[in-house]
């Protein structure tokens, strides 16, 4: 979804997220005030995409990347906000920032600013909280310019869509490969509520890969050990090979 030269993505998330939550959209457009340019990454939790547990009074995540601004990580919560909520999104943040630099290659100067907020709207985080990691920095530090928004850009599609290539096994390199986004698009479903999900496709379109994302999710999500999953496949190779 696109307002003025902002984009919302997720497209299909964004939309879900707005008719799952009365409100969402007018507290987003709010924060998105005086923005000329950017972009606005919804999750339904960063946390998970970062490899940390969820939190469950958290509605989602959004992490606006705009023009002359550090890139901010808005924390949305269901209730009234606590210090130990701001310290879950200043630790997503952190986080993020890490996979951004070493997994998806950025290379210029990077904060993330956390920030939480509460549908309805109430009371947010404290100025006083955002202020103090913000004055850590110099005043122009993390500021995205026409470079560095492409390249930041870059970084988060290589940070959120790759995974470890099944040849690195083989050949004792790392070898990493990036998901489509219809792929990425079907990890980015309510697991909590969907509880069966279907993925067709040809022989080597990726069926597996997409599988076992969902089981990586489901296992942060629900912190499940490695004895409460069960894969069953009925191709004994793959299913080795998978094993």
């Amino acid at each position: 979804m696109k307002s003025d030269k902002v984009i919302y993505t997720p497209e299909k998330l964004s939309k879900d997220l707005f008719q799952e939550h009365p409100g969402l959209d007018i507290l987003m457009e709010n924060q998105r005030k005086q923005i000329s340019e950017g972009v606005l990454i919804f999750s339904r939790s960063w946390a998970v995409e970062v490899g940390l547990p969820e939190n469950q009074d958290i509605i989602c995540d959004v992490l606006l990347i705009a023009k002359y601004r550090p890139p901010i990580l808005y924390t949305i919560c269901k209730h009234h906000v606590s210090e130990d909520v701001f310290e879950y999104s200043r630790r997503i943040a952190w986080k993020l920032k890490e996979k951004l630099v070493n997994t998806g290659g950025y290379i210029h100067k990077l904060c993330i600013i956390p920030k939480v907020l509460t549908l309805p709207p109430g009371i947010t985080c404290g100025k006083e909280w955002d202020l103090n990691i913000q004055e850590m920095y110099p005043q122009n530090y993390s500021l995205i310019n026409s470079v560095n928004l492409k390249a930041l850009l870059r970084a988060l599609t290589v940070a959120l869509l790759t995974f470890k290539s099944f040849l690195s096994d083989h050949v004792g390199s790392e070898f990493l490969n990036l998901l489509t986004v219809k792929q990425y698009q079907l990890l980015s479903e309510n697991l909590h509520k969907t509880k069966k999900l279907y993925v067709y496709g040809l022989p080597g379109t990726g069926k597996t890969i997409v599988a076992l994302k969902i089981i990586k999710k489901i296992k942060i999500m629900l912190q499940c050990t490695r004895e409460e999953v069960l894969y069953v496949c009925e191709n004994q190779p793959l299913r080795d090979f998978v094993q």
